[in-house]
């Protein structure tokens, strides 16, 4: 009712401040009202400017000290994700930083926030991919028909896509791991931070093209480029994360705790 007498820059650079307050309550809290109030159209532009000052703040906060503030901000810079034309609100090494994390060994919540940024980054078609996205990841091709699932921001599994499109994204998240490859990522950890977001993986067909592709040219990626050797190890290693993940076996974090003995039953 009173959007435009208090929703302007005037008044919005308080949420602002409130993201660099010490409580991590208050950081939290601000970027759930910041969240709430972004998914109202409306309101969305009334938050323009505010996003262009304080959204490298956002990103900062994707690594705050606090799990709970850093799974929260990662949220929502993924909702801010499909907004990032020509990458006015984060550019292309801060979008790579955010889908790292997906890739380290940070809390299951942190890292599960990021899986869900990453699924985005990887599902996307080409033109809706912002120049943030990875060289690698342009070569995708897009889907022939509809998707079967119901688009990049699922919340929720849902149905498996065509096996081309799922194909497609399993080599995209293949090759968001490969760059990480020389910090020693464990395809484990990337499966794990995904698999609620990206049904492609348990697409056990195409991950049987994937590892066949150089023997049957048809089933290859339109830019050419069948999988290097090193490359179809990681993906084996991928196929089991994703075996254990459909088992019910997943959450590799918690099987080390087990494997250390550092677990003890309440």
């Amino acid at each position: 009712m009173f959007r435009d007498q208090f929703l302007d820059d005037t008044h919005n650079k308080y949420i602002g401040w409130l993201l660099s307050d010490k409580d991590a309550v208050v950081r939290k809290t601000s970027l759930e009202v910041l969240h709430r109030m972004l998914k109202k159209k409306e309101y969305f532009a009334n938050f323009e400017t505010f996003l262009q000052r304080f959204c490298d703040r956002i990103i900062d906060m994707a690594c705050d000290k606090d799990d709970t503030v850093a799974a929260t901000a990662i949220r929502l810079l993924n909702f801010l994700l499909p907004h990032n034309s020509n990458d006015k609100l984060l550019r292309p090494a801060q979008c790579e930083s955010i889908c790292d994390i997906a890739l380290e060994d940070h809390h299951t919540d942190v890292r599960r926030a990021a899986g869900e940024f990453l699924t985005t980054m990887v599902t996307m078609d080409i033109d809706d991919v912002p120049s943030s996205a990875s060289k690698r990841s342009r070569v995708q091709r897009k889907r022939n028909g509809k998707r079967a699932c119901t688009g990049p921001f699922n919340t929720l599994l849902r149905e498996i896509p065509p096996v081309e499109g799922a194909r497609e994204d399993i080599r995209a998240l293949l090759f968001a791991i490969v760059r990480k490859g020389d910090d020693g990522v464990d395809a484990a950890l990337a499966v794990d931070a995904v698999w609620d977001y990206l049904p492609s993986l348990r697409c056990w067909q195409a991950f049987e093209e994937l590892l066949l592709e150089d023997q049957q040219p048809d089933t290859a990626s339109q830019d050419g480029e069948a999988l290097s050797d090193s490359e179809k190890g990681v993906l084996c290693e991928m196929i089991l994360a994703s075996a254990a993940e459909a088992s019910g076996n997943g959450d590799p974090m918690q099987a080390r705790i087990v494997e250390k003995g550092e677990y003890s039953d309440p």
